[in-house]
C-alpha cells in the first residue's frame, strides 16, 4: 500500500485549520470546540424534537435553505446573527 498517494489525496483536505467540521468536511460555523460542537448539535437535535428545527430561535422566522446547507445546526437567521 503506497501511503505517500494516500496522503496526497487527502492533503486537499487539511487547509489547516482545526474548526470542527461535520459532513462533507463542512466546519461548524464558529465552533471553536468538539464540545462547542456536540452542545450545537444537541440543541439541533432538540429543535427537530420539538418541530422547531429551521426557524429563527429570536425572532421565528425560517431559517434560509442556504444558511442549513451551510451549518445545519444553525439556530438564527442572518439578519438575527
Amino acid at each position: 500500500m503506497n501511503t505517500d498517494l494516500d496522503q496526497e489525496r487527502l492533503a486537499w483536505l487539511d487547509d489547516g485549520d482545526d474548526t470542527p467540521r461535520i459532513g462533507c468536511n463542512r466546519k461548524i460555523g464558529g465552533v471553536t470546540s468538539d464540545a462547542d460542537a456536540l452542545q450545537r448539535i444537541e440543541r439541533a437535535l432538540d429543535r427537530i424534537k420539538s418541530g422547531d428545527y429551521g426557524y429563527c430561535v429570536r425572532c421565528g422566522d425560517p431559517l434560509s435553505l442556504i444558511t442549513l446547507e451551510s451549518d445545519p445546526a444553525a439556530d438564527s437567521c442572518q439578519r438575527c446573527a
